[in-house]
């Protein structure tokens, strides 16, 4: 696919492979809090949708023949970042208690749930208003305004999680997942 789309594929693997991997060794690496990528608190709710924007867009961008406006990227990756981040962090509080027992250090554990929430709102309203300013200011088609019913899905999603509405751990993550299967189905519904 190019040079540009295997340089991003291989920081992307190294990256993937460093998080695991302690990156401070000796007799001083036992005093360290932070050894490993992955001991960073909320390191995976945030790297997790950074890589989905670079795989589902800048790799897709890099490798077109046809040169795509670098707004255009900006403005999807911040989308899929916001869709990954907001289903990341649902089902961290979904799993709060687990991760408590565990140790994990997700949004939710390290913020509080009280903190938690207008983040998980913002990430969402910002979401809704890139699909109402976009069209408008021309940067994507009227069409892509009808993404807002994805955003209203998740919504209702989120509300059904953070108020334990849905007690089966399958179905909320089926829930949360569907949204991807949303966005891509009114995807579709465009194209046509």
């Amino acid at each position: 696919l190019g040079w540009g789309a295997l340089a991003l594929t291989t920081l992307m693997v190294v990256m993937g492979g460093l998080y695991q991997t302690d990156l401070v060794r000796g007799e001083h690496a036992n005093a360290l809090k932070y050894r490993r990528l992955r001991d960073i608190p909320t390191s995976k709710t945030l790297l997790v949708p950074l890589a989905w924007a670079a795989i589902t867009l800048i790799l897709p961008a890099l490798s077109s023949a046809t040169p795509v406006p670098w707004w255009h990227i900006g403005a999807l990756a911040c989308v899929a970042f916001l869709l990954v981040f907001v289903r990341s962090t649902l089902l961290d509080i979904r799993d709060i208690q687990g991760d408590r027992l565990v140790g994990k250090e997700t949004i939710p554990i390290v913020l509080g749930l009280k903190r938690t929430m207008p983040l998980l709102v913002g990430a969402m309203a910002i979401l809704g208003l890139l699909f109402i300013v976009a069209p408008l200011s021309r940067l994507l088609s009227p069409l892509h305004a009808s993404f807002l019913l994805g955003v209203g899905y998740l919504s209702a999603v989120a509300y059904l999680i953070t108020h334990q509405r849905v007690a089966r751990r399958f179905l909320s993550e089926s829930l949360v997942d569907g949204t991807f299967l949303v966005f891509g189905c009114i995807a579709l519904l465009i194209m046509l």
